[in-house]
């Protein structure tokens, strides 16, 4: 077996986790490798007209969202330094002005990350649909091995309001001195791609352990898309984009775990030679 060959066992299900050799890809290049997905994603649609009836409505709801949210965060400046500025009124000048920055970036990036949450919720049925098609694309076909379309909706629903759950954390760990901001960002980039990534894997009838396993397996390229779509907030495609990109991401780790790779599969595969 030639270095970077991924072993199978027979009859196992294709996104089973994959045992590798060695040979492996360092942590850097898997980063980049699901980071490149969000750009994959937005080309993708960029080259596929017949997607953008689809991208449409949820591509509006979110600019409507993340405006809004932006307005509220900043609109909430004044309210959250006075609740808070006794506890760092304390400390020197200097790290006072530091802290009362953190504090205002982590409001904004709450409030923001708050509206592409409920932009996704609101569009979840339209994108999952959205996923559907990227998959036919690509493959010929959608895999379907889920409990129905209605479920599916559900789950979409769920994840959704996961992301949700997850923003006080996100303002929480962004009011911890000097790592706070790091720590956010990792924080909402995992909660990005555990979202994003749940609609493909339901599809191949995977449950809640099983998904936690693939993104456990996968997690340097979901940490790489999920901070890459972080960092595309501004692009007014982003929830489209990012639905097409994970649905690639997906078909492209399925290939790489499955005896016979299902073409096109360019990013990941490069990665994992």
């Amino acid at each position: 077996m030639r270095s970077g060959e991924i072993l199978v066992t027979p009859g196992a299900p294709s996104l089973s986790p994959a045992v590798l050799s060695p040979a492996r890809p360092g942590r850097a290049r898997r980063l980049a490798a699901g980071a490149w997905h969000v750009l994959g994603g937005f080309l993708f649609l960029l080259r596929h007209p017949r997607l953008w009836p689809l991208a449409a409505l949820p591509a509006l709801l979110a600019v409507l969202f993340l405006i809004v949210g932006a307005a509220v965060g900043l609109l909430s400046l004044g309210s959250v330094d006075q609740a808070l500025a006794l506890h760092y009124a304390w400390l020197p000048q200097p790290w006072a002005f530091a802290v009362m920055l953190a504090l205002w970036t982590t409001t904004i990036a709450a409030c923001v990350l708050a509206g592409l949450a409920l932009a996704l919720l609101l569009s979840a049925p339209i994108l999952d649909h959205l996923s559907r098609r990227t998959e036919e694309l690509l493959t010929g076909s959608a895999v379907d091995r889920s409990r129905g379309l209605p479920y599916e909706i559900a789950q979409a629903f769920k994840s959704a309001l996961f992301f949700i759950a997850a923003l006080p954390l996100v303002f929480v760990l962004g009011l911890l001195p000097l790592v706070g901001p790091l720590l956010q960002f990792v924080w909402a980039a995992h909660a990005l791609a555990s979202q994003q990534s749940d609609g493909p894997l339901l599809r191949r009838g995977l449950d809640g352990p099983a998904r936690r396993r693939w993104r456990r397996e996968w997690r340097w390229e979901c940490l790489g898309f999920g901070a890459a779509g972080l960092l595309t907030l501004c692009v007014p495609f982003v929830t489209p984009g990012l639905v097409v990109g994970m649905a690639r991401l997906v078909v492209e780790v399925e290939a790489l775990s499955s005896p016979e790779p299902v073409e096109p599969a360019p990013a990941v595969t490069r990665a994992a030679r």
